[in-house]
């Protein structure tokens, strides 16, 4: 039973000041929720707090599995290793490793070279399942000047990637180098004199010592002014020889053990 506003027990409230005292006390409890201030009971005990709502959780979506064939390789591009600068007639070396995450042996084998400058080094030759191994890849750089990328090709028995590609790539600086590395002095008439100039550098610590020919023309070697190293050749031609084509060559000596002269070709034909 509800009490009066003068807290007698005596007389019984009638029903609209109980419908009105319900409405004051479920406001009550609604303001008391939403300033999130305790509710105490009779006892004078706070309730137990609700439960913590767990957070959304993101659900991934499942990626579709691929079947892996025996022996599979993960699909990558060239392996290439960039060996930066080096001179003339040295010998670079790197060595690659290969995994074989698979669940079958990887039998490797050299399928093919790019130059005769590359040689590749695969010890045992297989690679067992789960395991890593290696391959030894050399460039003689003897007979190549100038930027560029030399290969070998290795059989892998894969069926996802039958072949693997290793790759050096880089900058050989020869002690010598010509520009252009030939004189073309092209179609020439009876009697005609021609003139052309060839540069010819060479690298610090590096010299000329002897230019030659063996050809009928003229060669003129002077030196390159400072800071440049090297000669400058004045090439002079007069076409007295029979008619057609005629093939000569200058050749420049120097002082260099890894590039002891070069060869500049001289070219034309006599109408």
């Amino acid at each position: 039973m509800l009490r009066g506003r003068g807290g007698s027990r005596g007389g019984r409230a009638c029903p609209r000041t109980a419908l009105v005292a319900a409405l004051v006390v479920a406001v009550g409890l609604y303001a008391c929720g939403r300033a999130k201030v305790p509710i105490r009971g009779r006892s004078g005990e706070a309730p137990a707090a609700p439960a913590a709502q767990a957070a959304p959780v993101a659900v991934p979506v499942p990626t579709p599995a691929v079947a892996e064939t025996p022996g599979a390789l993960p699909p990558s591009s060239s392996e290439v290793h960039d060996f930066g600068v080096v001179p003339v007639g040295a010998l670079v070396h790197h060595v690659f490793t290969i995994d074989n995450p698979s669940d079958q042996p990887l039998k490797l084998k050299l399928d093919q070279k790019e130059c005769g400058c590359t040689s590749a080094m695969i010890p045992g030759g297989i690679i067992a399942p789960g395991t890593s191994g290696w391959v030894e890849l050399s460039l003689d750089t003897t007979r190549i000047t100038g930027r560029g990328s030399w290969s070998v090709t290795l059989e892998t028995g894969s069926a996802s990637r039958p072949e693997i590609v290793l790759a050096l790539q880089g900058t050989v600086v020869p002690d010598i180098a010509a520009s252009p590395d030939r004189v073309f002095f092209g179609r020439l008439r009876r009697g005609e004199i021609v003139s052309k100039v060839v540069e010819v550098e060479v690298a610090e610590g590096v010299s000329t010592t002897r230019v030659s020919k063996d050809g009928p023309f003229r060669v003129r070697a002077t030196r390159l002014g400072a800071p440049r190293r090297g000669i400058r050749l004045d090439v002079t031609l007069a076409a007295q020889g029979p008619s057609g084509p005629f093939d000569y060559e200058i050749k420049v000596e120097t002082n260099s053990p890894r590039q002891p002269y070069i060869v500049i070709p001289v070219l034309g034909l006599v109408r």
